[in-house]
C-alpha cells in the first residue's frame, strides 16, 4: 500500500496489509493525502474516505471466480478448507458458498495450524478440495501427497 502523491510533501511505505488502509482512511483529509491500496478492494474499502482508493481485486470475487469453475464443470461435492482467522479469506469463504451449487463439507484452521493430516483425514472422499489460505496451504498440499491423496486442489494464492 501507498500512501503518496506527488505534490504534497507526505509520502509514507505501508505493508500491504488491509488494517493500516482502514486506519489510515479517515486521515487522509486532514492531511490532505492520496491513499492508494493496490493489493485489495472491497465494499468495506468503497466510500471510506474521498482520498482514499483501493483499486486491487475485489476480494469477493475469487470466491465468485472458484464457484463459477466449479459450477461450470458440474462439481456436485467439494471440501472447504478455510483460515479463519483472515478476513479476507472469510470475504472468499462467503462469495463461494453464495454462488456454489453444490453440496460442501467444511473445515476450517487457524494460522498456527501445522498439522493438516485429520483435516485431510475428514475430506477423504472429497475429489476436490477448495483451499483458501494462504503459505500454510503449501503444507495442506504437501500432507495431502504424503497422504496420497489425488485430489483436485483450488488455492487462492
Amino acid at each position: 500500500m501507498l500512501v503518496a502523491q506527488r505534490y504534497l510533501p507526505l509520502a509514507a511505505q505501508l505493508g500491504q496489509l488491509a488494517e493500516p488502509f482502514l486506519a489510515l482512511a479517515q486521515q487522509t483529509k486532514q492531511g490532505n493525502v492520496i491513499l492508494i491500496s493496490a493489493l485489495d478492494s472491497s465494499e468495506e474499502f468503497a466510500g471510506i474516505s474521498k482520498n482514499a482508493f483501493a483499486v486491487g481485486v475485489y476480494d469477493e470475487s475469487i470466491g465468485f471466480a472458484i464457484a463459477d469453475y466449479l459450477n461450470k464443470k458440474n462439481t456436485a461435492e467439494i471440501g472447504l478448507i478455510t483460515n479463519l482467522q483472515d478476513p479476507f479469506t472469510l470475504l472468499e469463504k462467503n462469495a463461494f458458498k453464495e454462488k456454489y451449487k453444490g453440496k460442501i463439507q467444511e473445515e476450517n484452521y487457524t494460522a498456527d495450524t501445522k498439522d493438516f493430516r485429520s483435516i485431510l483425514a475428514k475430506m477423504a472422499s472429497q475429489e476436490n478440495l477448495v483451499l483458501l489460505g494462504w503459505e500454510e496451504t503449501g503444507r495442506i498440499v504437501k500432507q495431502a501427497a504424503e497422504l496420497g491423496m489425488k485430489k483436485q486442489i483450488i488455492g487462492i494464492d
